[in-house]
This record gives C-alpha cells, structure tokens and sequence, in this order.
C-alpha cells in the first residue's frame, strides 16, 4: 500500500483542508493510506521521516522532494518515472 501524506498549516485545519482530507480519504481508498500531519511543528530530522509516496497541503522542506499529489485531479507521481495512477 502507498501512503500519502496531507499537511495542514496547523494544528487546526480549515475548512478547506478538512474538505481536500476527505476527498482525498475518499479517492485513495483503496491503493492508498492517508495520514494527516502538520506543517506548523519543527521539521524532523531526516532519519525519521515517515515512509511517503506522495505529499500534498502545505508540504514542509523535509518533504519536498517527494512527488507531489493533486487532490483536485486525483492523480499522483508513484515511481521514478513519473508514472501516474488515479487515486
């Protein structure tokens, strides 16, 4: 199973990201996990980053490099030649 991670700016998400959390929640079902995590709080050190296929939301540096997921488009980069899967 590949996970994406959805950032929020803080440790209270919006309206709009709660919106895109669950669209997001709904569309991966069932190829993808969805884990939520704030942008607001200190980067982790690199050797503890969380195992991720695909960032989207307010993606902190640490994470940056990571294929980018378009919530609106439902569809993510899942491999070093940028294949796509529609989530």
């Amino acid at each position: 199973m590949k996970n994406v991670v959805y950032f929020t700016k803080s440790g209270i998400p919006t309206d709009a990201e709660k919106a895109d959390i669950a669209k997001l929640t709904e569309a991966a079902k069932p190829l993808f996990r969805v884990q939520v995590m704030r942008a607001d709080i200190d980067e982790p050190h690199t050797a503890r980053l969380a195992e991720v296929d695909a960032v989207c939301g307010a993606v902190i540096g640490a994470y940056a490099d990571h294929p980018r997921h378009d919530v609106d488009t439902r569809v993510v980069a899942i491999g070093p030649n940028d294949r796509t899967a529609n989530v």
